[in-house]
């Protein structure tokens, strides 16, 4: 069985829980667990991979877009690159130096952008701001999740 969550955000989702636990068949098969959601950034984490997933699901085509392991890295490439470019003097400084060597060699970007770009030191402002483009680009050809189902009302 796949795992579901419920972020209790209305009242509408926690009757929505309740009628799901209805459902669910009396004969010790199913665990149910209540736990604290996480924190903001845990949230748009998990945001972030459901929305890789529903993109490389679409079939929208792109080189790297059929897989979510493929999006994540186009991805870091679009919007994390220049999100650390303007506020990581030090990863600014590395990133031009090995670009001005390597800019032509797409397999050393790839090792550089899979190794040295991550969104996981991100701060809940720049992880918004990377889902926010993300979203922008995304969104008129895929069906993403809505950000306030996972409780990221208004910032993602």
């Amino acid at each position: 069985m796949k795992p579901e969550s419920y972020y209790i955000i209305s009242h509408a989702v926690t009757l929505n829980l309740a009628t799901r636990i209805g459902m669910i068949p009396i004969d010790g098969s199913v665990k149910v667990v209540i736990s604290d959601a996480g924190s903001k950034s845990s949230k748009q984490r998990g945001l972030q991979w459901q929305w890789y997933t529903e993109v490389a699901r679409a079939g929208i085509g792109g080189k790297h877009e059929d897989t979510k392991n493929g999006v994540h890295l186009l991805s870091k490439w679009r919007w994390a690159v220049p999100i650390l470019l303007r506020d990581d003097g030090f990863f600014a400084d590395i990133f031009n130096v090995w670009r001005e060597k390597y800019g032509d060699n797409p397999e050393a970007m790839g090792w550089f952008l899979d190794n040295h770009v991550t969104t996981e030191k991100f701060n809940a402002s720049q992880m918004a701001e990377y889902l926010t483009d993300f979203e922008r680009h995304y969104r008129p050809m895929v069906n993403l999740t809505d950000p306030d189902l996972m409780g990221l009302k208004e910032e993602k």
